[in-house]
């Protein structure tokens, strides 16, 4: 199986129910550099790759030509401290990921700097975060307009040109209202187990 460039709206979706996909996408799979040393690796060398010698090199080195780019050093920051906690606050990175492919593998590298944290821990939850990331992604290439935030467990979008509301969560029950003029639909993630429609 090929790994995904994530150039493409699909990419993004079919990763986020597709192992080996999200954990590419997680270390950066979109940049040309990373793409090349995972094309190499089978499943489980991806799955397992927090410490893989080449791709700890081309993080430090882009992690050193990227950090000092507008917005980077606060997202950065924002997703260490997110990621090192159990905050639940949503992160408002989608764009930075828009313009910079290296993002998911530079936020990983700045995460695993501080070492009194378990590594397959931080792996996990980086993972839940790519995972809504790359939900966020796929919107955000449908509907370039929208304002979108994410965290681990949920996903938010407004989309001001057809003024309508989106919230993604592990929710069993999906339905949708109107506030005003507002639509708001309210449904499960993609790889959400269970799901009852109302309405």
């Amino acid at each position: 199986m090929n790994i995904f460039t994530f150039r493409q709206p699909e990419d993004f979706f079919v990763a986020t129910g597709d192992q080996r996909q999200l954990a590419a996408f997680a270390l950066g799979a979109a940049h040309p550099s990373v793409h090349a040393v995972l094309t190499q690796l089978d499943a489980v060398q991806i799955s397992q790759t927090a410490s893989l010698e080449q791709l700890t090199w081309i993080a430090h080195t882009l992690f050193e030509q990227h950090r000092s780019k507008p917005g980077i050093t606060k997202t950065l920051e924002d997703y260490q401290a997110h990621l090192l906690s159990d905050d639940t606050r949503q992160l408002n990175d989608v764009t930075h990921h828009e313009h910079y492919a290296i993002l998911p593998l530079l936020k990983w590298y700045q995460a695993t700097l501080d070492e009194a944290y378990d590594v397959d821990i931080l792996w996990s939850r980086h993972l839940a975060r790519c995972q809504t990331l790359c939900f966020a992604l796929y919107w955000k290439q449908h509907c370039p307009q929208a304002c979108i935030a994410y965290n681990q467990l949920e996903l938010s979008l407004y989309d001001p040109k057809l003024n309508q509301s989106h919230y993604y969560t592990d929710t069993a029950t999906e339905f949708e209202f109107n506030c005003g003029t507002l639509h708001c639909e309210v449904g499960a993630f993609p790889w959400s187990n269970v799901v009852n429609h109302v309405g």
